[in-house]
C-alpha cells in the first residue's frame, strides 16, 4: 500500500474563496478523481488543533493569521497525511507517482530564497506531501513552540 494517503488538503479563512482560486481548486479535484478532498477553514482548523493537539493550543492562539495557517498544515499532515497545496498552486499532473515517497517538500523559487531571505535555498510550505505520523512533523511542532516569534 502507498505511504502517502490519497487526501488533498487545502485551506482558506472561510468557505468563501475568491474566484481567482476556484480554477486551481478544480484542477486538484479533476486530476485526482479518486482522492479525498478536504477543505479547511480558520474555524475548522482551530477546532482541530484544540481537540487533537491541545498541548499546542495556547501557542496557536498567540500566532498571527499566517502563522496559524502555516502551523495548521503541519499538524494536518502529521495527523492525516496526504498532500497539502496552497490555493494558488495548480495541479498539472496526477500525483500518484509520489505516493510511495516518505516525505515531499517543495523549494522556494531561487529569487525568494536569495533576495528575500539571503539564503541559497529554502523549503516552501505551499506544497507538501507526507504519510501520517511522519517523524519530521513532531520536530517542526516543537520548533514552532520553542522558537515562536511574537
Amino acid at each position: 500500500e502507498h505511504r502517502i494517503p490519497r487526501i488533498i488538503h487545502q485551506m482558506w479563512k472561510t468557505k468563501k474563496v475568491h474566484r481567482v482560486f476556484s480554477e486551481y481548486i478544480k484542477s486538484w479535484i479533476r486530476l485526482h478523481p479518486f482522492w479525498e478532498y478536504r477543505f479547511w477553514t480558520d474555524k475548522s482548523g482551530e477546532g482541530f488543533i484544540k481537540n487533537v493537539y491541545p498541548w499546542f493550543w495556547d501557542t496557536f492562539q498567540d500566532f498571527s493569521g499566517i502563522q496559524r495557517s502555516d502551523a495548521l498544515r503541519y499538524f494536518i499532515l502529521h495527523q492525516y497525511g496526504g498532500v497539502y497545496a496552497d490555493l494558488d498552486v495548480e495541479a498539472v499532473v496526477p500525483l500518484d507517482l509520489i505516493l510511495n515517497q516518505t516525505l515531499t517538500l517543495s523549494q522556494e523559487p531561487l529569487a525568494h530564497a536569495v533576495i528575500l531571505e539571503n539564503r541559497d535555498r529554502q523549503v516552501c510550505n505551499a506544497f507538501m506531501a507526507s504519510p501520517p505520523s511522519h517523524p519530521f512533523w513532531p520536530f517542526v511542532h516543537a520548533y514552532m513552540r520553542d522558537h515562536q516569534v511574537r
